[in-house]
């Protein structure tokens, strides 16, 4: 604002020098006040911008990763079982949170926020040039680079969850709704690049069962991870005009006051204590296969229908999720009715998920129909997984007390059972059995 208060001052100068009228000042007046309010425009422009760039950074790495999956598990020595690791990696994340939250009282939120963007972006840089090098680990190849890379990129996750959302909560109320739309970016862009990146269709075999050419992309895992390396780079660089410019002193709470874990709801509502401990459970098993089951078994469910249909089910999950959280807004999304009944409609999506990561030969494989089938089914349920995790936690932001606490130990709960159990029923059972590329017979694309 200093160039209007100097621009004021001269103003108001010649107005001494020339003794204006009342009636001639207010000409001059108003038009300060409309550079002082383009000013402020434009400095609310430019601070929602920073928000933006700083919620990507949130789960920018982990999501980045998931959607390399379809290239990933073709070179790496864990294969379709990667997926089952990544996932149980990146609820070890957590620990990255609960030591935050021993040291917070020693080291300021700005600081830890600044360390954590920077680790951020130092993984995303080694993932470049190094998420290829494995190690002999426990009598077998393993993946050690690109899992401790995921596991560094879990921390910044988890760790944001409880860094950067109360740091957000000290600016006006608008800036945490940006803050949110940066956070569904950091799945949005990234599937929006994968998109452009393609898989490169299956391999192609030779007479003996050889692959003669492995997928070919637009461009690879090093070019695309260059690339979240420079939005990693764009969000530390935002975060620090956010804390340092002094021009957005006037976006901030004048009197933010921490809160403890209880909080006054604002609208509070009632629920019958079946209801309460209902919806609970429901949340735990819809985490459970949201973030554990699901993305573990993934990799054997739509592999046999060709690399383009894993890719384009992985792509387009990443894209659903943000997007049913978006539409929940337009439409009733807190009847515990509607909620029971979407979740009787996972069920058959469930099924059929689990039956063709299951079955083997799998159904209609080698069919266009089934490769429609299964990416269908796969975003139908993680649009309506994710309507009723928002639909939940949007009840029980309506009722007074620890409710939101519960919501995230539940989640974190189910989460970590989900991903427990997948890890175990694809690494030490026969369930789940990966199938021969070349012994595949896939669909035309």
């Amino acid at each position: 604002m200093w160039p209007v208060t100097l621009q004021l001052g001269k103003m108001l100068g010649n107005d001494c020098d020339n003794e204006l009228t009342r009636d001639e000042k207010r000409p001059l007046l108003t038009k300060i006040r409309h550079e002082a309010q383009k000013l402020s425009i434009k400095g609310s422009i430019l601070l929602h911008t920073f928000v933006i760039f700083f919620g990507i950074s949130s789960w920018l790495g982990v999501n980045a990763t998931y959607i390399q999956l379809p290239l990933l598990v073709t070179t790496a020595p864990e294969q379709w079982s990667l997926p089952s690791f990544i996932v149980i990696v990146i609820q070890l994340g957590n620990v990255g949170a609960l030591a935050y939250s021993f040291l917070q009282k020693w080291i300021k939120d700005a600081t830890a926020i600044t360390i954590v963007l920077a680790l951020g972006m130092i993984a995303s840089l080694l993932f470049t040039f190094t998420y290829n090098q494995t190690a002999f680990l426990f009598g077998k190849e393993r993946s050690v680079t690109l899992l401790v890379l995921i596991f560094v990129f879990a921390i910044v996750g988890c760790v944001s969850s409880v860094l950067f959302l109360p740091y957000i909560g000290k600016f006006k109320e608008v800036y945490l709704v940006t803050f949110f739309i940066g956070e569904g970016l950091s799945g949005l862009l990234p599937s929006l690049v994968a998109l452009l990146q393609g898989v490169g269709g299956d391999p192609v075999c030779g007479k003996n069962g050889t692959i003669l050419t492995p997928p070919q992309p637009a461009f690879g895992v090093q070019t695309y991870f260059g690339f979240v390396s420079s939005i990693f780079l764009l969000s530390v660089v935002s975060f620090l005009c956010l804390h340092l410019m002094p021009h957005f002193n006037g976006e901030r709470v004048q009197h933010f006051t921490e809160i403890d874990d209880s909080y006054n709801a604002t609208n509070t509502r009632t629920l019958s204590r079946f209801n309460y401990v209902y919806c609970l459970v429901l949340l735990g098993v819809v985490c459970m296969f949201t973030n554990g089951l699901s993305p573990s078994i993934q990799s054997y469910s739509c592999l046999p229908y060709g690399s383009f249909a894993y890719h384009l089910t992985v792509t387009l999950t990443s894209i659903v999720n943000p997007t049913a959280y978006f539409v929940a807004y337009f439409i009733p999304h807190k009847s515990i009715r509607i909620i029971t009944g979407l979740a009787l409609v996972s069920v058959v999506f469930v099924a059929y998920v689990f039956a063709t990561a299951l079955i083997t030969p799998t159904p209609f494989a080698g069919t266009t129909i089934g490769a429609f089938l299964v990416v269908t089914s796969w975003v139908f349920l993680v649009a309506i997984q994710s309507f009723i995790r928002l639909a939940i936690t949007a009840i029980f932001r309506d009722i007074a007390g620890r409710s939101l606490i519960w919501i995230g130990s539940v989640t974190q709960l189910g989460s970590f059972i989900g991903s427990l159990l997948a890890f175990v029923l694809i690494n030490f059972t026969e369930l789940f059995r990966q199938i021969d590329p070349c012994a595949m017979p896939l669909p035309k694309q």
